[in-house]
């Protein structure tokens, strides 16, 4: 939606109005009267010129109220132009990024602990719902293998991936291994294997087996011949989130219906995913812009990151009344931070 109508001659004071319902509804929850404007911000108008400007906003459709004789609370179309004239630049997280990273720099982090840890310290620093996103691109790098023998001719042929994946494939042999021989092939497989590229290692495995003392091992062969199909993953999306708890202190959800209906909604990953997807381009859904009905009521700011073999978005969701400065520097500073930490 455009930017509703403004009257020419009092347009600046009206955004200037509108600007400080936003925050000080953003702030306190509580709907903001013209009295109240008067007497916390020293506006330099008179009651009945406030009340006026008020109404006005409240005509075009940038508030509303809850009740005749309420104060004012802004609409998602007031939401939508404050966030995109009105708020100025997103506020600096570089005191909040220096916490997140030493944090994580005390411990050796897998993947998905890093993803998790952002999430969480996205919900504590907001106080709201925090979540990440992340989906390997392929070609991964094979760092781990093992052979194990579960029974009289079964194997297990266990690959692990970078960013933590893991193929396990179960091999069928028909001569009897003894752990020596074992040891053996599973030493070859890792000398001339591990470090290869997906990507690599379904076009030379053959090759690179062929000349090994073993080459005419069951084993050997299994993996040569089958090299296509093993040695590709199957890319698996993260999704991380954090504790509901913070955001469920909002007033907006003291309602037990409310309450019921978000929990239920985040409890649904597809519901996060798809919302995100939505978004496109776009990096914050303000209520009715969500298509997930369930979200209509909330807003989901969020930013995108990637690396050379991997991207996802991480983001914060919470009431419309969310702090959208602060919550814009926080998601965009986690952005540009995560990368360097994911190797």
């Amino acid at each position: 939606m455009g930017r509703l109508t403004l009257s020419e001659k009092h347009a600046n004071r009206e955004l200037s109005i509108l600007k400080i319902v936003i925050e000080d509804f953003i702030r306190t929850a509580s709907p903001v009267a013209s009295l109240r404007l008067k007497e916390s911000y020293g506006l330099e108008i008179s009651p009945a010129s406030i009340r006026n400007t008020l109404h006005q906003l409240e005509e075009i459709g940038y508030l509303g109220h809850l009740y005749t004789s309420s104060g004012r609370i802004p609409t998602d179309s007031g939401y939508r132009l404050y966030v995109n004239e009105l708020m100025g630049i997103p506020k600096d997280a570089s005191s909040e990024i220096s916490q997140f990273m030493g944090e994580l720099a005390s411990v050796s982090c897998t993947v998905e602990e890093i993803l998790q840890i952002s999430a969480d310290s996205l919900a504590k620093l907001s106080s709201l719902f925090g979540f990440v996103i992340w989906s390997p691109l392929g070609d991964s790098t094979l760092t781990d293998l093992e052979l194990l023998k579960l029974s009289s001719g079964k194997l297990l042929l266990i690959l692990g991936f970078e960013f933590s994946s893991i193929e396990t494939i179960m091999l069928d042999v028909t001569t009897e291994l003894n752990e020596s021989h074992l040891d053996l092939v599973r030493s070859i497989l890792r000398e001339r294997l591990l470090g290869l590229k997906e990507r690599d290692l379904r076009k030379t495995v053959p090759d690179r087996l062929r000349e090994s003392e073993l080459s005419n091992s069951e084993i050997i062969r299994n993996v040569m011949e089958n090299a296509h199909s093993y040695f590709r993953v199957n890319e698996k999306t993260l999704l991380c989130t954090s504790s509901k708890e913070q955001l469920l202190e909002n007033p907006e959800f003291s309602n037990s219906e409310e309450m019921q209906a978000i929990v239920s909604a985040l409890d649904d990953e597809h519901v996060i995913t798809r919302s995100v997807e939505e978004l496109g381009c776009s990096n914050v859904a303000i209520g009715k812009e969500n298509l997930e009905t369930a979200l209509r009521r909330c807003s989901v700011v969020i930013s995108q990151f990637g690396g050379d073999s991997f991207m996802g978005h991480l983001g914060i969701l919470g009431p419309t009344r969310l702090d959208y400065r602060k919550v814009q520097g926080l998601v965009n500073s986690f952005s540009r931070h995560i990368p360097t930490l994911i190797k």
